[in-house]
């Protein structure tokens, strides 16, 4: 049965545990409480779809997956994109930091640019993913640096460039579910 909230996500029930199948372009996930379910589910899809099996999820759209069975955990990680982010701004040698804003740091809001704004645009845009992806701690310093990317001053850029030594310091940290 296909979700409502994202209709590249099915929900199958089989022997009482609900399995849960994702798509992507030509990527598949399935995941269930039952290996034996998941079995059960790529051998019907194969019967009416060509697939190739290539076993446990390890990467996918750039976040790196692990599960640890014993543990009942899943940890996400996307150091990989983040530390060629860092590279891409020049920011891997920079010195990390263990918070991405200051305390009581308040930006304000200029009427023209005074630094290069489709630089800062970029450079914030870069910052997203991450932020959705396995850093929601950077969501209200995004959010806060998004306000002034039509008019962003100095002191904006100096900001932004905390958050990505903030970033080059919590790079390997995983966000773990379970």
């Amino acid at each position: 049965m296909q979700t409502e909230a994202d209709h590249a996500i099915f929900i199958h029930e089989t022997d009482g545990f609900p399995d849960i199948i994702t798509l992507y372009v030509d990527d598949m996930g399935l995941i269930s409480e039952s290996l034996e379910c998941i079995l059960q589910d790529k051998e019907a899809l194969c019967k009416h779809y060509q697939m190739t099996n290539l076993g446990e999820m390890g990467w996918i759209l750039g976040i790196w997956i692990t599960c640890d069975c014993e543990k009942g955990t899943l940890a996400l990680s996307q150091e990989k994109f983040i530390n060629e982010t860092l590279e891409h701004y020049g920011m891997s040698n920079s010195h990390p930091i263990s918070t991405p804003a200051l305390p009581n740091e308040h930006l304000v809001k200029l009427s023209s640019p005074e630094v290069d704004a489709k630089s800062y645009q970029h450079a914030l845009g870069s910052l997203i993913y991450p932020m959705l992806g396995t850093q929601p701690d950077l969501g209200y310093t995004i959010t806060a640096l998004g306000r002034h990317t039509a008019n962003p001053g100095p002191d904006h850029q100096y900001a932004l460039e905390r958050v990505f030594r903030y970033l080059r310091a919590t790079c390997d940290q995983q966000l773990v579910f379970g």
